[in-house]
């Protein structure tokens, strides 16, 4: 006897609700007949007499109704009742235990009351068997039209996702192709990312595993599964489909419904739906060959177009083309790169708040150049000069103070007046150095570069608060960003060329004073910075700041060299990555 797996869970389940808590009931068993076919076995509970079945089933007579008859040595009792439905007829066998005639009319009563509702989840089962058909027929058809227009095996598996979703509405699809019998996640359904390693990718490939190792669909409720990988998903019931193309088993597509009630397809239609995906994976392999396949195709065509008799046009061009190759690669040239420079000032004073106090007086601002000994910044002093004033009046009253106690001989006095004449001493030189400090003068010739004091003038500073920036005008030098991919062929005190915005038609000799380890980001590559000294001092007046482009002479090379630097080095790259 066969049974499917959808009939086995429908009628099981219907089993236990309506006979499973009789009092007495040892076993019972459910067998099935559709539309003329053979008796199958759909459920059981508990134990069950098989003695005399094959001729109750020859038998088998609904309008009959039930049988009873008491088991071999008086142990208890053997029943069966026979109904049958438009499409289904059902046979239910039963092992009562030891009991009383009066109760076990009850009992027989209270059975045949129930065997009803057992017809009737046959007929729906069977019901939806049928629908099970005509959905992966439909599934099929879909999935097998679009197969030839998936460009890649990603999208093939994006197309299945969305099928299986529209058709059974499960919480989560997801695909593996497999190689060597271990199935690799590739996608799933919501977009997630199928290579991140976690707990969840391992349930859904092991689930997947089971599906080639065992041949055949699998249809898993809560509990089983390798490892209970439905409990790690968090799923109630799933479906794994192992998808061949030919005979080897190619991908594995797992289904997952988070409640354990969900309506699957039986087992015959999930085996048609992964012999129709196996189908779509044979379409779309044929349709959008291998990478491989496709070069060896492109590479016969360009022979059959090279040395056949056609595209003569073609030929000229591939001849003229080599010729100019040849050329740039015989014609001598010089590595000239270009990077972005700007003019900085290497050697800068920085003018802090020498207290905390309010600005009195900025006479510079940004760009004006300043002689040794000019005042910079000043700082509002008034209070500090009242203050120096007044310790200096304290100080002659502390002396005559002084004077006096020697004359009396008050040496307590004496010794009072000593100390506080050198507190006030003190703090008179404090006040004297915070008004030498209130101004503050370049030391130096140079440029303001940066700071903004003169908008500042009547606010309040604190110290240490940077007011300006002047840089020497001897330190200016050009600063280069070197693109990484050139650090290692500048030559020492290679040779350059600087050009200005601001001086577009007066170019500035140079060369490189040194490489540093300093990084800059530019255009999201990375760039080393670098110093260029001009090879004499420029005659136009250069600011901090000022931006242009550098050229550097990097070596001779060839005019294939020069151009063709950027290819060569990537193909490089790329082959030392695939090495």
């Amino acid at each position: 006897m066969q049974s499917t797996q959808r009939d086995s869970a429908d009628l099981g389940q219907a089993l236990a609700r309506h006979l499973g808590k009789l009092n007495g009931l040892i076993g019972c068993q459910a067998i099935l007949r559709h539309e003329g076919g053979g008796w199958r076995e759909v459920a059981r509970l508990g134990r069950i007499a098989s003695d005399g079945l094959e001729a109750e089933l020859a038998g088998f007579d609904p309008q009959a109704g039930g049988t009873v008859r008491p088991l071999e040595g008086g142990k208890g009792w053997r029943a069966g009742y026979a109904c049958a439905g438009p499409s289904v007829e059902l046979f239910v066998a039963l092992t009562l235990g030891e009991m009383p005639a009066a109760e076990l009319q009850t009992r027989l009563t209270q059975i045949e009351q129930r065997i009803g509702w057992l017809l009737v989840e046959a007929e729906r089962s069977v019901a939806r068997s049928a629908q099970d058909a005509v959905l992966s027929t439909r599934i099929g058809a879909e999935v097998l039209i679009e197969a030839a227009e998936a460009a890649s095996r990603a999208q093939l598996a994006d197309q299945w996702i969305a099928r299986l979703e529209r058709a059974l509405t499960p919480d989560l699809v997801a695909v593996c192709w497999v190689a060597g019998h271990a199935p690799k996640l590739a996608a799933i359904s919501g977009g997630g990312l199928a290579t991140q390693p976690s707990r969840q990718r391992s349930a859904l490939e092991q689930l997947a595993e089971a599906a080639v190792e065992a041949r055949g669909a699998l249809i898993l409720d809560a509990g089983d599964g390798p490892e209970e990988a439905l409990a790690v998903l968090d799923a109630g019931r799933a479906m794994a489909l192992p998808v061949y193309d030919g005979d080897p088993c190619r991908a594995a597509v797992v289904l997952l419904w988070r409640d354990p009630a969900a309506v699957l397809p039986d087992a015959e239609a999930a085996g048609l739906i992964a012999r129709v995906l196996g189908e779509a994976l044979t379409i779309q392999g044929r349709a959008h060959p291998a990478l491989l396949r496709r070069f060896g195709n492109w590479l016969s065509g360009l022979a059959r177009a090279i040395f056949g008799r056609r595209a003569l046009k073609l030929k000229l061009a591939a001849v003229i083309l080599a010729a100019g190759l040849l050329a740039a690669a015989l014609t001598p040239s010089q590595h000239r790169p270009a990077f972005d420079a700007r003019i900085e000032a290497r050697d800068r004073q920085v003018i802090a708040a020498p207290f905390d106090g309010f600005l009195a007086a900025a006479p510079v601002q940004l760009g004006d150049a300043v002689a040794p000994g000019q005042e910079l910044v000043r700082l509002e002093d008034s209070d500090l000069r009242l203050e120096g004033s007044r310790l200096a009046a304290e100080a002659e009253q502390l002396r005559t103070a002084m004077q006096n106690a020697r004359a009396q001989r008050d040496t307590a006095e004496l010794r009072n007046l000593t100390a506080r004449l050198s507190q006030n001493t003190v703090e008179a030189a404090l006040v004297g150095d915070q008004i030498a400090r209130a101004t503050v003068t370049a030391d130096r010739d140079g440029l303001v570069v940066a700071g903004d004091a003169w908008k500042r003038v009547g606010s309040r500073v604190r110290l240490g608060d940077t007011l300006l920036q002047v840089a020497s005008l001897d330190s200016l030098a050009t600063l280069a960003l070197i693109d990484e991919d050139w650090v290692a062929d500048l030559p020492p005190e290679a040779p350059g060329v600087l050009l200005l915005a601001a001086w577009p038609d007066r170019p500035i000799p140079l060369h490189l004073q040194r490489i540093t380890r300093e990084t800059e980001a530019t255009d999201g590559a990375n760039a080393f910075v670098a110093w260029f000294d001009f090879e004499a001092p420029p005659e136009m007046a250069l600011m901090d700041g000022m931006r242009g482009i550098i050229r550097v002479e990097a070596g001779p090379t060839t005019l294939l060299g020069r151009y063709g630097r950027g290819i060569g080095r990537w193909f490089e790259r790329s082959l030392w990555r695939w090495r």
